[in-house]
């Protein structure tokens, strides 16, 4: 049985799997941060109705429980982002882009794919990617988003394939919002 039509609305819509290293205002602030410090992923809903999070977790390449990010649920059109860390996020983004929680683990600089599923194991949406395939997303400060942000999706599931990704148009990416 697949996922219902609302949470198959759910789908990864931007990762900034490498981003660039500390600025020196960044590392005056903690001299013990990383580049990988940095790191994010957004995940949006582009359907017409709300996509209840209750369930789901992020099981391949991250580990992270929506349960535990106090938003049930999605609306349509929102977004939400993840972090790699809390602190260093708000460092570098400010307080306005709210952060949906941390994740366990990182993300593979060098690519992966990265699963949602509900409550019974079934895939609600993935993504794979790869950052040497866009150069400049590869620790030059941008991320990788949708090329076409309401085309992906097969058997029920949001899945973004390696292909689907390009270069945001931002240094830093666009957490939170469209690029």
């Amino acid at each position: 049985t697949l996922p219902d039509s609302a949470t198959r609305s759910l789908v990864f819509s931007e990762v900034h799997a490498h981003p660039a290293p500390p600025s020196t205002e960044e590392a005056a602030v903690n001299p013990l941060r990383v580049a990988s410090d940095f790191e994010f992923l957004e995940l949006a809903n582009f359907g017409t109705e709300a996509v209840d999070l209750g369930d789901l977790r992020l099981i391949d390449g991250v580990r992270f429980s929506f349960s535990t990010s106090g938003i049930p649920v999605l609306a349509p059109s929102a977004r939400l982002v993840l972090v790699r860390n809390r602190g260093a996020f708000a460092q570098r983004y400010g307080a306005a882009v709210g952060i949906a929680g941390e994740y366990q683990g990182g993300l593979n600089a060098d690519g992966e794919t990265l699963r949602v599923v509900d409550g019974l194991g079934r895939t609600v949406a993935s993504a794979a990617y790869r950052t040497e395939s866009h150069p400049a997303a590869d620790g030059l400060g941008f991320s990788l988003v949708l090329l076409n942000e309401v085309g992906n999706g097969t058997n029920g599931a949001r899945v973004v394939r390696e292909e689907d990704w390009r270069v945001g148009r931002e240094i830093g990416g666009s957490p939170g919002i469209p690029d």
